[in-house]
Formats: structure tokens, C-alpha cells, sequence
């Protein structure tokens, strides 16, 4: 019996061990082999994704700034032109 038990452990752990990759084949009968990453890979994949996001947002917000301060520019001025056509 406990050669049965330290078998099946032994079969277990190589199980996990493939597990740690996948095979996936695609509809064109294209394989293909991945592991997954790992905690650091992660980690700074997320960090690169709120670089790139606080990039776009920081970009969104001055060009947002820039098109409100021309359009009340052009605002100011259309109203300072109409004042002094009527003086």
C-alpha cells in the first residue's frame, strides 16, 4: 500500500509539473506551447500597463486643457470684437 501512495505522489507531482505549460492548438491545426509568467513578469507587465495608462491620461488632460483655453480665447475675443462694434 504505501508504494501505491508514493506512486501516485510521484505521478502527481510529474502531472503538476507539465501542467505548469499549455498546449493549445489552434482551428488552422497550428500548435502552440506557453507557460505561464511568473509573479515578477507580472508585476512589471502591470507596471508598464499604468505607465502607459497614466501617459494617456496625463496626454488626454493637456490636450483637454489646451483645446478649452483656445476655444474660451476665441470666445473672450468674438465678445471683445462685438463690444467694440457697437461703440
Amino acid at each position: 500500500m504505501p508504494i501505491a501512495f508514493a506512486a501516485f505522489f510521484v505521478l502527481l507531482h510529474q502531472k503538476l509539473i507539465v501542467m505548469s505549460q499549455s498546449n493549445i492548438i489552434t482551428g488552422q491545426y497550428v500548435q502552440i506551447n506557453q507557460s505561464p509568467a511568473s509573479i515578477g513578469e507580472r508585476i512589471f507587465g502591470r507596471l508598464i500597463d499604468l505607465l502607459v495608462l497614466f501617459c494617456y491620461v496625463g496626454s488626454m488632460n493637456g490636450l483637454l486643457c489646451l483645446s478649452l483655453s483656445c476655444l474660451l480665447y476665441c470666445i473672450h475675443s468674438c465678445v471683445n470684437r462685438s463690444t467694440m462694434v457697437r461703440q
